[in-house]
């Protein structure tokens, strides 16, 4: 499963946790970018039925964790 963890920089407690998935169910994430805003954008791919390995990239809020966008 292609999963992304904030954890608190001072506790170490998880403070949200992002999971995708393809049409197959499984993905990597391979790379992580915090970027200006706050924002966080992590590449890697996700399995599908049909294509066998998607790219995948997806840009997070960095307070909650949110979708602010994604692509395949």
């Amino acid at each position: 499963m292609f999963t992304v963890v904030r954890l608190d920089g001072g506790t170490g407690d998880r403070r949200w946790v992002y999971h995708a998935r393809g049409t197959a169910g499984g993905g990597f994430a391979r790379q992580l970018q915090l970027v200006p805003g706050g924002r966080v954008i992590a590449a890697g791919s996700t399995a599908g039925t049909i294509t066998c390995e998607d790219g995948f990239i997806v840009a997070l809020d960095g307070t909650t964790g949110d979708v602010l966008w994604s692509q395949t």
